[in-house]
């Protein structure tokens, strides 16, 4: 449990089958309901961690779905995008590390929903 925007935040991690056709996912869903799936002023910042051998850094991300199940609309925020932090508060990636096995993504959205790791 968390709290964003001053609302409580039920987190956790559970098997989710969601990817998107053409990209090479990994581990498990990071769940956040936030408010029923209502918008998140001004983001929601996640912090996920995963323990995953083989991952090319200059091509992960992570994407978002906006709901619970693997046909939910969904945004993929990457490491090589060109959207920063720094230009917009939503969505975007705040960093992204790799140390060979461990991947370490912050990301800002502007609701809550299932992230899951590519790469």
């Amino acid at each position: 449990m968390a709290t964003a925007d001053g609302s409580l935040v039920d987190a956790l991690e559970a098997a989710f089958a969601g990817c998107s056709g053409n990209l090479d996912c990994f581990g498990q869903g990071s769940f956040a309901h936030v408010n029923g799936g209502a918008l998140v002023s001004p983001y929601l910042e996640w912090k996920i961690t995963w323990i995953q051998a083989g991952l090319h850094p200059n091509k992960a991300g992570v994407l978002h779905f906006f709901g619970d199940t693997p046909s939910a609309a969904l945004e993929i925020i990457s490491t090589s995008s060109k959207d920063s932090c720094a230009r917009k508060a939503a969505p975007c990636m705040v960093s992204f590390t790799y140390d060979g096995l461990t991947a370490v993504a912050i990301i800002r959205t502007l609701r809550n929903g299932v992230a899951k790791g590519f790469g």
